[in-house]
């Protein structure tokens, strides 16, 4: 009998001085070659297909509370095909946020 296949957890990024200090460089310095994606993450897991995609800008975390609202997120910077991190962060529920209208 086939056992299932194990599911990647990615690790917490503000898990980690080192992680989180390479995180906010990226995002504060944000380099256009950079491309962001961001995922919906359940305990460390992705849930494909990603959300949002562009590439790097300063005030992205914000953008990304204020565009989905809180919960845990998979985020992936990529240069070109390299990785330079990937993890997930937990992001609060804005004070005035409402559930976008889908159309």
């Amino acid at each position: 009998m086939k056992s299932a296949p194990d599911k990647r957890r990615l690790a917490p990024i503000f898990g980690s001085d080192e992680r989180e200090e390479r995180f906010w460089e990226l995002v504060d310095h944000p380099d256009p070659s950079h491309t962001i994606y961001v995922y919906r993450a359940r305990e460390g897991v992705l849930i494909k297909p990603y959300i949002f995609r562009d590439f790097m800008f300063p005030d992205v975390v914000q953008y990304i509370r204020d565009r989905f609202g809180g919960g845990e997120y998979g985020v992936i910077i990529r240069d070109g095909r390299s990785i330079k991190i990937a993890g997930t962060i937990a992001i609060g529920v804005p004070l005035n946020w409402r559930q976008p209208k889908w159309r």
